[in-house]
């Protein structure tokens, strides 16, 4: 998997191990509402089984050698986990190669010969575009129906299954009309050879690019082409109806590997990958053409027919779902913004009119008063380049960050200022934001120099892994401090109370929009910097070993020029005796 996940690290310093992760209910995913009561006990039973049996297993085992050649498993129902070596890899997909070319030798001398085999292969090429085409539209269309379109992690809807479920009723129906189409002038068995021309393709590439996944297609594909041999075979009376079990039969590794394979690139993907999940589904069925031949009885046509009117009853079933619930919460955007310098107060909701929004819209509008009927430009809060829509609020009695000067400095013309900043509210994140013209520059964060090109304008410090934050700047000598501070309180009743936030049981925060927070900023004007370091035990003790390895590497060879704690204040930084008293130290 190209993605990151908690074992990454460990994988990086080459530890061998094994990564568990579950996917089902994707869209709860990070959601207020990932709760306890949303969690599978068969899932949880499941992962602690496995780990269970794994570390039984290493306790049996010896240690020393902890590696071993890499090897290819599944799991079938009934059989359970499948293992085999990865050596066996390139031998299966040359056994899969003899078996094409074997039942290919009676199939391109049936009635239609080459010319099925042609037809096959191009009215594949349709099915599958097809199928994809099918998974595109309903991507582009069924989102105006979903007001959580854009807030989910894990998915993109609530409940995609159903569209899901459409799209394989579109393969099935794409599948049966168009082989049905020619099924009159071509044998089933050449048009079925023609079909897998592109899957078998897909399984060569697979098997030299990732052999640990080639299994998923080279064992339905050995069943696929055996089905084709067995249709390519004359039969009447009881002859038919053995063969016909044989085709039925034959169907099963197919769908026992292909159909959690669906499933796997739906949850995994989410419905943002519709257009795959229909091409592959249209696969899928391509491989069962011989099966599904059956289908024709008692006419050609009810079958697509069919599939048409399930496929578009689960898309209105999907439709009706998506009306917001206590299960399938609507977003819903609130935030509050401050501002130090203007002593402005703002409440902030999401700046879409889209319809399905209505509810949460009416909701935003009702806890602050307002009908929101203004939109701001709130970058400099962090809302990035969407004008949100505001509303007047109540001005906020938080206060201001703390920041201490611990150093103070003109080397020539380049004025270097060492600053302890704490967000005095117990912010969870804090964003220092620099003049875009380059006059402030952050040249090191808590102690960690940054190369000249990564030196930001933008600086984001999550968490309070120690109790400052400790940023090295330079400053052109005569020029004040540039650097905003802007801290984002996801405890938002700690400075404006509960009720604003309190929601009906069909709307929930969007967590993809800043909701549910208060962002108070402090323009640099606003800042009021003490000399001096902060109180004991604020400064720890591996920023100050940082901060002095820093600035020893910065003098180099010779004296020291620098002193740990500034005794004049330079331009930007207030004395003591100026402090209101709540900010003395």
């Amino acid at each position: 998997m190209p993605n990151d996940t908690d074992f990454t690290p460990f994988r990086e310093a080459g530890r061998q191990g094994l990564n568990f992760a579950s996917l089902g209910r994707p869209s709860l995913y990070h959601q207020s509402y990932d709760s306890p009561e949303n969690i599978s006990e068969a899932t949880l039973q499941h992962e602690g089984a496995s780990g269970l049996a794994v570390a039984r297993w290493l306790g049996n085992q010896p240690l020393a050698e902890v590696k071993a050649p890499d090897a290819t498993y599944f799991t079938v129902p009934v059989l359970g986990l499948v293992v085999y070596d990865l050596a066996f890899t390139l031998p299966l997909a040359a056994a899969v190669l003899v078996l094409a070319l074997v039942v290919l030798l009676p199939v391109r001398h049936g009635a239609s010969g080459w010319g099925g085999i042609a037809t096959g292969f191009v009215l594949s090429l349709f099915a599958i575009a097809l199928g994809a085409a099918a998974g595109w539209g309903l991507l582009a269309w069924v989102p105006r129906f979903h007001p959580e379109v854009g807030s989910l992690q894990g998915s993109m809807l609530h409940n995609e299954g159903w569209y899901v479920s459409a799209l394989v009723a579109a393969g099935l129906a794409v599948v049966a009309g168009l082989f049905g189409l020619v099924r009159r002038r071509f044998g089933m068995a050449e048009l079925a050879w023609g079909a897998l021309v592109v899957p078998l393709a897909a399984m060569a590439f697979v098997s030299f690019r990732w052999p640990s996944a080639a299994a998923s297609l080279q064992i339905p594909l050995l069943a696929a082409y055996a089905a084709v041999g067995v249709g390519s075979v004359r039969a009447g009376g009881w002859g038919r109806t053995v063969a016909w079990l044989l085709l039925v039969a034959l169907a099963i590794p197919v769908l026992a590997l292909l159909v959690p394979l669906v499933e796997f690139l739906w949850l995994g993907l989410s419905f943002r990958a519709a257009a795959l999940i229909g091409g592959f589904a249209a696969v899928v069925l391509l491989l069962l053409l011989p099966a599904l031949d059956a289908l024709r009885e008692p006419n050609g046509w009810w079958a697509p027919l069919t599939a048409l009117a399930v496929g578009g009853a689960c898309v209105g079933l999907g439709i009706r779902a998506a009306a917001p619930d206590a299960e399938r919460p609507a977003p819903s955007t609130l935030a509050y913004a401050f501002d130090h310098g203007s002593g402005e107060a703002l409440w902030v909701t999401d700046s879409s009119q889209a319809p399905v929004d209505s509810l949460a819209r009416a909701w935003a509008a009702g806890k602050a008063g307002a009908a929101f009927s203004e939109t701001r430009d709130l970058a400099a809060f962090g809302f990035g380049s969407r004008q949100p829509r505001v509303a007047s609020a109540p001005a906020a009695t938080a206060r201001k960050p703390e920041v201490w000067a611990l150093a103070d400095t003109t080397w020539g013309d380049v004025r270097h200022l060492r600053l302890a900043v704490r967000s005095a509210v117990g912010a969870e994140l804090l964003q220092f934001r620099f003049g875009e013209g380059g006059g402030t520059r952050l040249v090191a964060l808590n102690g960690r120099s940054l190369p000249v090109q990564e030196r930001p304008t933008l600086v984001e410090h999550w968490g309070q892994p120690d109790p400052v934050v400790l940023l090295d700047l330079e400053i052109p000598a005569g020029r004040d401090l540039e650097m905003d501070v802007v801290e984002h309180l996801l405890r938002p009743a700690d400075i404006v109370g509960e009720e604003p936030f309190r929601r009906p049981p069909e709307l929930a925060p969007d967590i993809t929009w800043l909701s549910d927070r208060a962002v108070l900023r402090s323009p640099a004007g606003s800042l009021l910097v003490i000399p001096g370091p902060p109180p004991f035990p604020l400064l720890t003790a591996a920023q100050l070993l940082a901060a002095d390895a820093l600035e020893a590497a910065a003098a180099g060879p010779g004296p020291a020029v620098v002193d740990s704690v500034v005794s004049t204040p330079g331009p930007g930084v207030v004395p003591p005796d100026t402090l209101p008293p709540e900010q003395t130290r």
